[in-house]
């Protein structure tokens, strides 16, 4: 598996980066200790604000080595 996501999932703002999870990880990431996971209703179910892109990037890394033999499949293609 890749370790990596779709770029148009990531995205910025004054408070810092933020990457927008699949809606198959709403269970997983909810149960996470993240940096001020929220839902946003254009984006779904987000995690952010991460000082750094690099910041961001590592902890997505980590996320899909630790969950992503177990991550469920959406229904649609992501």
């Amino acid at each position: 598996m890749t370790k990596s996501f779709r770029s148009e999932r990531v995205f910025h703002d004054s408070r810092g980066w933020f990457v927008a999870m699949r809606p198959s990880d709403a269970r997983i990431v909810r149960d996470l200790p993240v940096p001020g996971r929220h839902l946003v209703r254009d984006h779904g179910i987000v995690v952010g604000p991460f000082v750094e892109r690099s910041d961001l990037d590592t902890w997505f890394v980590n996320y899909v080595g630790r969950y992503g033999v177990t991550r469920m499949q959406d229904l649609r293609a992501a």
